[in-house]
């Protein structure tokens, strides 16, 4: 997501395809952030390595935005107000195969209630 140009590639095919929302793991992007960019809400926690979540909203759905939560790179919660319910979407990232037992430990203990919070 950091090389020019796949932002915008990303953007154009939520457009072509109907995507409301749309989540992304491992982009490399550093820190937390919540801007707009050209009509679309991009919403990235940033952690450690690539572990990074992110959330690109649609123009329609970025007017339903409540609430915003981060944690850590791993965990990011969306609320959104709809009808005839809000809505909370969560996209959540967990280590993989390539890190130890102990990691995916740690992170379970940090990270399995922080956003109920």
């Amino acid at each position: 997501m950091l090389q020019e140009g796949k932002l915008a590639k990303v953007k154009h095919e939520m457009v072509r395809l109907g995507i409301n929302v749309l989540g992304i793991s491992e982009t490399r992007s550093p820190g937390q952030d919540n801007y707009e960019n050209d009509g679309f809400r991009i919403i990235h926690s940033g952690g450690e390595e690539s572990q990074q979540v992110v959330k690109i909203l649609d123009k329609r759905t970025d007017n339903c935005v409540e609430k915003v939560r981060f944690n850590s790179g791993k965990l990011l919660m969306v609320k959104l107000t709809g009808k005839p319910v809000d809505m909370c979407i969560i996209h959540v990232y967990m280590p993989t195969m390539e890190h130890t037992e102990e990691e995916l430990e740690d992170t379970y203990e940090k990270h399995g209630t922080d956003l109920g919070r």
